[in-house]
């Protein structure tokens, strides 16, 4: 009986398994496509369409202009138009609002300063709270809080009004942008932590508190670098005291609160917010591409020309800071006795 000649020599064995690994690699590629079809179509080709940057205030504001610049920015890199929208009202709730309820798709995106975390403690608990149904996606700037008065006010250190106003508990006078504004947190924050009272004087805004405060019809005003910088450069106002933890590189020869005795410090931030549900690829492409706005010198000279220093941190970090900061708030300005609006 002859021997049958065997199907599986070494010379098959070899070409089936040269034929398997081929095999497994196109399946593995196969898979790999199957994989990217199944990824949102917005992560992949993001952004495909103009994206809208909704700035909740009026055109020339200080959050309006840094809009404008992380706008440009991000236009040029995603070769794509970034539409800066104005949508101003209610404290900046009306803009806010229209994102958080715009589709989460990172089409519709909002920049907003840090009245996003005050605006809880000072609005009416029945008003839409926008901290509550958006994500952040990044911070974007900070802006020194200065407190200032006129030339001629007589006052040359900020020892000296806090001593007037430890005299006087409740007379000396300063200015702010309005009820839950920064410049009245930190009026409060003098009062509980360094036993200084003033009398708070909210206005309509920040630019009439500190044209009064230029003019002389109030004895101090406390607000961002932004609205003040043009006025102390006049010399109108002269700046007594930066109330941040360090010194301010664009200011360098101010003292800080704290330098002074004072333990009193403000973090006024500046955000980019996308509604809840966002995407987390479109939210990682968003602040992937702000990494290279950053990036570029240039773009941290634009922000020293509006006052502002970079500050560019991820949604998650950001999230947690700005979490704190809502409590410490809410709870700051209902000890005070501050009643919703």
């Amino acid at each position: 009986m002859s021997k049958i000649p065997s199907l599986f020599s070494r010379h098959s064995y070899a070409a089936l398994a040269g034929a398997s690994r081929t095999v497994r690699f196109a399946a593995a590629l196969m898979c790999a496509a199957a994989l990217a079809a199944s990824l949102p179509a917005q992560a992949q080709s993001y952004p495909a369409k103009p994206v809208r940057l909704v700035v909740p205030y009026p055109p020339g504001a200080g959050v309006d202009q840094v809009g404008r610049l992380i706008a440009e920015g991000l236009g040029e890199r995603w070769n794509q138009q970034v539409i800066v929208d104005n949508r101003a009202g209610a404290s900046g709730l009306i803009g806010a609002e229209y994102v958080a309820r715009s589709p989460a798709d990172g089409y519709s995106v909002l920049i907003m300063p840090l009245d996003i975390a005050i605006n809880p403690a000072v609005l009416d608990g029945n008003r839409y709270d926008p901290a509550q149904n958006l994500t952040p996606v990044a911070s974007l700037a900070n802006s020194t809080q200065i407190v200032a008065t006129a030339a001629g006010s007589g006052l040359s250190s900020f020892g000296e009004a806090a001593k007037r106003a430890q005299a006087e508990p409740g007379k000396l006078a300063f200015g702010s942008c309005g009820n839950g504004s920064p410049g009245q947190i930190v009026g409060l924050q003098l009062k509980t932590e360094a036993s200084t009272e003033m009398l708070h004087v909210p206005y309509k805004g920040c630019a009439n508190a500190v044209v009064d405060a230029a003019g002389g019809q109030i004895p101090l005003v406390i607000g961002g670098a932004g609205g003040i910088t043009p006025q102390l450069r006049s010399g109108r106002l002269k700046a007594l005291a930066v109330v941040s933890e360090t010194r301010d590189p664009l200011f360098p020869d101010v003292p800080t609160l704290k330098e002074l005795g004072y333990p009193v410090s403000f973090h006024h931030w500046f955000g980019l917010f996308v509604p809840n549900g966002t995407g987390s690829d479109v939210v990682s492409k968003i602040y992937a591409d702000l990494e290279r706005v950053y990036a570029d010198p240039g773009f941290a000279k634009k922000l020293a020309n509006l006052n502002l220093n970079p500050e560019l941190q991820p949604g998650a970090e950001f999230k947690k800071r700005m979490t704190a900061e809502v409590d410490k708030y809410k709870t700051l300005l209902r000890q005070a006795g501050v009643k919703p609006e």
